[in-house]
């Protein structure tokens, strides 16, 4: 099973119609995704999917027709990206919005996350990969076969990193139950310490990866909270150790200012707290072969 969605959670795509928007919304609806509608300005009445799909000038427009929809994905411009979160809010149906869109205004982002937490929707992103579980539901960017079914929880902030890490699960046999990608950036909607929570309580997630690199103190704040607050074991991927200081790179929370948000750092912590960490890919296969 997966959390927070599952195969028949009905989803609307906002900018099915662009590039990324359309052929995301083609590999999640080949997995077998129930896309009930697309939103796109002044494309309304067309259809999209082969004609599967039809399109709506806006969400509202949508939900008159799907008003039990559940679920958006967000695959819009950065400058609009703002608008759009807040008309998914206010469509009053939503228990779960994704926002892939990376390039957001941090004052934005903040906005978003004031907002869509008032409205009670669990708000995944920004510069985020989805939510993915194998076999069953993808909501997202993640290759459809990356991964395996299986007991081992994901967390990741780096949707790159996170499909590599599957990809050595996978080849090591080890299967997968949902891997949840938070984003990048500097803030995010929901927090590394939000999705351990979320796995901690998930029946089918027996082990939990979770995939940290370079910026922030989010790693630490999740490893504290990992020792004292949760029953599952987690073992942390840190990333970045060569990464140069005071200096940004491929997304907002990617900085390091004096050794805050170091690997080095981060690492440090997880030692002192007593989990488990590896810098390497390949180690991580037998380090979770430690846990029964």
């Amino acid at each position: 099973m997966s959390i927070l969605i599952n195969r028949e959670t009905s989803i609307i795509v906002q900018g099915i119609t662009g590039r990324a928007g359309e052929y995301y919304s083609r590999l999640m609806y080949r997995f077998g995704m129930n896309i009930v509608a697309g939103v796109s300005p002044n494309v309304g009445g067309s259809w999209v999917l082969d004609g599967k799909v039809p399109v709506f000038d806006s969400v509202a427009n949508a939900v008159e027709i799907f008003p039990n929809v559940k679920a958006a994905i967000l695959f819009v411009p950065a400058p609009q990206a703002l608008d759009a979160l807040y008309e998914a809010a206010d469509a009053g149906c939503f228990s779960v919005v994704v926002c892939v869109t990376k390039g957001i205004p941090l004052h934005d982002v903040s906005k978003a996350c004031r907002y869509m937490d008032s409205k009670g929707i669990r708000f995944i992103g920004p510069n985020s990969p989805g939510i993915y579980n194998p076999g069953n539901a993808l909501l997202g960017v993640f290759p459809a076969d990356c991964a395996v079914p299986g007991n081992v929880g994901v967390i990741t902030r780096s949707g790159t990193l996170g499909f590599a890490v599957l990809e050595t699960l996978k080849a090591a046999g080890i299967g997968v139950s949902t891997c949840i990608g938070i984003g990048g950036d500097t803030l995010q909607g929901t927090t590394i310490v939000d999705a351990l929570a979320l796995m901690d309580e998930d029946v089918y997630t027996k082990k939990i990866v979770l995939i940290g690199g370079v910026g922030g103190l989010e790693e630490e704040r999740a490893a504290s909270y990992a020792m004292f607050s949760m029953a599952t074991p987690v073992v942390g991927v840190l990333a970045g150790r060569n990464f140069p200081k005071n200096r940004s790179f491929g997304t907002s929370g990617a900085f390091i200012d004096g050794d805050i948000g170091s690997v080095d750092k981060k690492e440090l912590t997880f030692q002192q707290l007593g989990l488990r960490c590896v810098s390497k890919l390949r180690d991580l296969p037998r380090v979770l072969e430690t846990y029964s």
